[in-house]
């Protein structure tokens, strides 16, 4: 009688938890990702960061990644655009999964410094205004 064969693939995860700064609000985790970037700089796998800021990237192939947690644009409730003013951040060292999965991968954002100031081109007479905030 034939056996059957079986092909076994092995996946891996990636887990922790995004902290934010002690006076951010909590509805900006809506706009934070985490990234898995393999050696190879390919994009391996991403989590969004849960309403507390748990995250979970699943389905890695054994190996080692880097990860970086990114703040992106996301719609509040009202459909507003909201942009959550955190410092982007990556890994100070390597994650390896190869013999198993990677919990414990915490982050504590930084909140950002806005800069305002007003940008001109052109000579005095027909200067041109490129940007407020």
């Amino acid at each position: 009688m034939p056996q059957e064969q079986r092909t076994v693939s092995v996946s891996r995860t990636i887990s922790g938890v995004v902290h934010l700064p002690a006076q951010a609000p909590t509805d900006w985790y809506q706009g934070v990702w985490v990234y898995a970037v393999g050696v190879d700089g390919y994009l391996a796998g991403v989590a969004p960061a849960d309403p507390a800021g748990g995250y979970s990237i699943t389905d890695l192939a054994p190996g080692t990644y880097t990860l970086r947690v990114i703040s992106d644009v996301y719609a509040d409730a009202s459909n507003n655009e909201v942009a959550p003013n955190l410092v982007d951040q990556i890994a100070p060292s390597a994650v390896d999964v190869t013999g198993a999965d990677a919990g414990g991968q915490d982050f504590t954002l930084q909140q950002g410094t806005t800069i305002s100031a007003y940008v001109y081109v052109g000579s005095p007479q027909n200067a041109v205004l490129l940007g407020v905030n």
